[in-house]
């Protein structure tokens, strides 16, 4: 009795309160496709009161009683309002219309503007903008179009890894409507996975991270794969010299589902076979190589009613590069020799995501996701030799195969709580099961078979976040955030990370916002891998007994100033201090992983610090822009380097990147992108002499210059990454023609890649000279590079 006493007095103010405010909630959409708008803004002009929608389009806003003066827009539509007299909760679907002007025009917010930034370390991606940029052999690559932001880095060039304020590939948390992908390249890291046409939106976060995100320390790259069109069929072919694409969507139920497909295929590969049958090519004593990669993803999406909304999205990739090679040789005693090698190089991702939207009421709006997640690796070589002598047959046969995989199976859930408040509580519970195969080797010879295989090993994260933005006055917001995550390792162990998250908005006028935060990020899983020259030779592996998981403390601080209505200026200040992270051990390897692989790696330390300046032009028909990062990146292991900090392999101390995009006229547009780059560190012996005996020497000969090593001769290094590589720098340009009417578009753009044929080196190697000093040599991956792509919507 005494308990509902207290609940009642408790209570009542809320419930007095309640009376006096009314709820409107409900959805934006493209008035042309249907698809949810996400961020669109929602202000009641009389009481100052505004919220945002979600990523599903979703809003809800409490306003008392009374007319009530609504303004819906969202960058790139035509702004709408609404006048109503509030008796009740009411609910509204509100469609906007794209303002064809502004589509005309590239630089206009974020439907055609390159980069949106939100908030400190949030920046919005325009896949629309992505298209309008020079592309490396007609390929349009999201990923690579990331490193021109400053604090972002590419790896070796035509690597499609990319490295955020000190972090390294395995950091970055890379989610496709919502599961994570674990190996986002194709061609060796040359292109990504992502295509413009595919992609609906992209939010990347370097910093600020809200607690919805974890499990990895740099950095999120959320992507939505478009819903498709719930009212009109459209499709598009594009062809390129790398890889050609057919996209399709439209309505299954006009205006309540819809259906997203599309497909990408290498075709070089099917045009040498066709050449070689027309010839009959003989290819007997020489290496015939074969190369195809693929992407298929799509999505369909119901209105099952009001309240409940069901999507269902999936995406198959892979590369497969093989090569075989046969010769027959009849000798004088005649005895007939064959001699035969093959070999395949296979890896790829599958995803696929079931999601159940529920708007539970007009203040709480609940999202359900049941997703899975495969990488696969596999590296297969096989050869051997038939002798036929005096009709006896002798074989000589061997095998060698490695395998890698890892499997993610998840559920979460994603609730909204909307209050009397601008926004709302957002919290969630999720779970995850991992499984992992860090490798497995089975070697198959004449005389039996032998195999060196890993365990697989199991584990389950679990945990809850919880995070809410809260208004202090008229200037100043503070969001805070909590994140408890929970990993067990089956029969070994269990971790538990607590992840806080805070950031701060000073809003000191009009033209000035001063931004700071810090978050705590934990990581469970890790990458072994053996350098970055786009090799998928990538293994996963969990935090187990010996290895502990990987922890980050970010500290970010900025500055955002409008200078003009055309002309804007950011600079943003961070330190990441970071804990186990992992290397393997002097002398091992990717192929070295069995059953042993704990002991085969080391953890240590690493530390970045740096501040980035970027100023950012937007007016009429150009958008243009110019940063400069200044960065350190360093680490340090016991075992290594005589336990003293090193710079780390992606250590770039100067970056500046600046670009034009120049919307012509309505058909014609031109862009220009240049990029600078500090040299990156590399160890190389100083000292070259005989190891061996000179009747014990041999040579070999490296798989990608061709150069001789001699094995007999033995190389002294003083310092880890203590040579730096010459400096990085090109210009691109890329022009598009588009023309037709609105049934039929084409689309015509031509690239040049590396304008100026600047020499940057892919990699340096050394070759001894006879006084006993090394001499360093270059190799280039890429010169000046003239490419074409065609495309054609209906």
């Amino acid at each position: 009795m005494r308990f509902s006493i207290i609940l009642f007095i408790v209570l009542l103010p809320y419930s007095l309160f309640a009376q006096q405010r009314r709820t409107i909630s409900g959805y934006i959409t493209d008035a042309q496709t249907g698809e949810q708008l996400y961020a669109a803004t929602i202000f009641e002009q009389n009481s100052q009161a505004g919220t945002t929608s979600n990523r599903f389009g979703f809003f809800s806003l409490s306003l008392p009683e009374g007319l009530v003066n609504l303004k819906i827009s969202f960058v790139g539509y035509i702004s709408q309002s609404r006048t109503i007299s509030l008796k009740a909760d009411t609910f509204l679907e509100i469609a906007l219309k794209s303002d064809n002007k502004l589509e005309e025009v590239v630089v206009k917010g974020n439907s055609g503007s390159l980069a949106n930034s939100v908030s400190l370390g949030h920046v919005k991606i325009s896949s629309k903008g992505l298209g309008k940029l020079p592309s490396l052999m007609g390929e349009k690559d999201l990923m690579k179009s990331i490193t021109i932001l400053p604090g972002v880095q590419q790896g070796s060039e035509g690597s499609s890894g990319i490295f955020v304020r000190g972090g390294s590939p395995d950091q970055n948390l890379i989610l496709l409507d919502d599961v994570p992908l674990f190996n986002v390249s194709h061609l060796f890291g040359f292109v990504s996975v992502f295509t413009p046409e595919a992609i609906n939106s992209i939010d990347f976060y370097k910093g600020a991270f809200p607690a919805r995100y974890g499990g990895r320390l740099s950095s999120v790259i959320d992507l939505r794969m478009k819903d498709g069109n719930k009212f009109k069929r459209e499709s598009s072919l594009t062809l390129g010299p790398i890889s050609s694409q057919f996209t399709t969507e439209g309505p299954i139920q006009k205006g309540k589902s819809s259906y997203f497909f599309s497909v990408r295929r290498t075709l070089f590969d099917l045009i040498f076979q066709g050449i070689s049958k027309l010839a009959n090519a003989d290819f007997e004593g020489d290496v015939i190589p074969f190369y195809a990669f693929h992407d298929i993803s799509g999505k369909i999406n119901f209105r099952i009613n009001e309240k409940n909304h069901l999507y269902w999205s999936f995406y198959s990739g892979n590369d497969k590069l093989s090569f075989d090679y046969i010769n027959h040789t009849q000798w004088a005693d005649g005895k007939n020799e064959t001699q035969r090698a093959s070999g395949t190089i296979q890896w790829g991702n599958l995803m696929t995501a079931l999601k159940l939207n529920t708007r539970i009421n007009s203040r709480m709006f609940l999202n359900t996701t049941l997703s899975g997640s495969l990488f696969n690796y596999g590296n297969l070589f096989a050869g051997g030799n038939e002798t036929i002598r005096d009709n006896i047959t002798e074989k000589n046969d061997f095998s060698f195969e490695y395998l890698s995989q890892i499997q993610s199976f998840g559920i979460k859930s994603d609730l909204d709580i909307y209050g009397n408040t601008d926004s709302p509580v957002q919290t969630g519970v999720f779970t995850s099961m991992n499984n992992y195969l860090p490798g497995r080797q089975i070697i198959k010879r004449n005389d039996g078979s032998d195999e060196n295989a890993s365990h697989k090993i199991s584990g389950i994260d679990y945990g809850f976040y919880v995070d809410k933005k809260f208004r202090i006055n008229s200037q100043t917001n503070i969001s805070a955030g909590l994140r408890n995550v929970f990993q067990t390792i089956v029969n070994q162990k269990t971790y538990f990370a607590f992840e806080p998250r805070l950031s701060a908005n000073w809003r000191q006028n009009d033209q000035t916002n001063f931004e700071i935060s810090y978050a705590l990020m934990t990581q469970t899983i890790h990458l072994l891998s053996n350098g970055n020259i786009g090799l998928p030779t990538d293994i996963w592996v969990p935090s187990t007994r010996q290895i502990r998981p990987e922890t980050s403390h970010i500290l970010s601080a900025g500055m955002k100033k409008t200078l003009t209505n055309s002309l804007k200026l950011s600079v943003e200040g961070y330190y990441k201090r970071l804990n186990h992270v992992i290397s393997f051990a002097e002398g091992q390897g990717v192929l070295d992983v069995g059953e042993n692989w704990e002991g085969k790696i080391i953890s240590g330390k690493g530390r970045a610090w740096g501040i980035e300046n970027e100023l950012r032009y937007s007016r009429s028909k150009i958008e243009s822009w110019i940063s400069y990062t200044l960065a350190w990146n360093e680490r340090k292991f016991t075992e290594m380097n005589r336990n003293r900090w090193f710079p780390y392999v992606y250590d770039r101390r100067h970056k500046i990147d600046s670009g034009v995009i120049w919307q012509i006229s309505k058909g014609w547009s031109a862009s220009a992108t240049w990029t600078f780059q500090s040299g990156a560190p590399a160890t190389y012996s100083g000292l070259d002499y005989s190891g061996y005996p000179n009747n014990l020497s041999y040579s070999v000969s490296d798989f990608l210059t061709g150069n001789a090593i001699d094995a007999s001769r033995i190389q002294y290094y003083k310092k880890i990454n203590g040579v730096r590589l010459p400096a990085y720098h090109r210009l691109d340009l890329g022009f598009t023609r588009e023309w037709g009417s609105s049934e039929k578009r084409r689309a015509l753009s031509i690239s040049i890649y590396n304008v100026y044929n600047r020499m940057n080196p892919y990699l340096i190697y050394t070759k001894a000279k006879p006084n006993g000093t090394v001499g360093m040599k270059q190799f280039t991956l890429f010169p000046i590079i003239p490419s074409i792509s065609y495309r054609v919507s209906f």
